[in-house]
């Protein structure tokens, strides 16, 4: 499964990840040209060199936070909850009550 991810920029990935989502139409060409930009001030400070400015070289703390929310808003990210919830056997189960628990008298019942 590894090999079908290779080392790209985020630049790249988004590109990727974009050609092959099925659900995107021309009314996404907004959001997705400010995904790109985003990706593109990630990629930034990996790819600077001494000789840029040193605030171009610098992680900011609201580029990748916006770029997941962008993500997510264009469905380019999987749902990890409800995959969790679909995939685990405890999900639907409720939690048996002992006996003992059952004995005890409930607080309306007292009285």
């Amino acid at each position: 499964m590894a090999s079908k991810f290779t080392s790209a920029t985020v630049r790249e990935a988004v590109d990727r990840s974009v050609r092959n989502a099925q659900h995107l139409r021309a009314i996404h060409s907004a959001p997705i040209a400010a995904l790109q930009v985003l990706a593109e001030r990630i990629d930034a400070p990996m790819n600077a060199t001494d000789d840029d400015d040193s605030k171009a070289a610098q992680f900011d703390n609201v580029s990748i936070p916006t770029f997941l929310k962008y993500c997510q808003a264009l469905g380019l990210m999987p749902d990890l909850k409800s995959e969790k919830q679909q995939t685990s056997p405890k999900a639907n189960q409720t939690a048996p009550t002992s006996p003992a628990v059952r004995a005890v008298p409930s607080f309306r019942d007292v009285g």
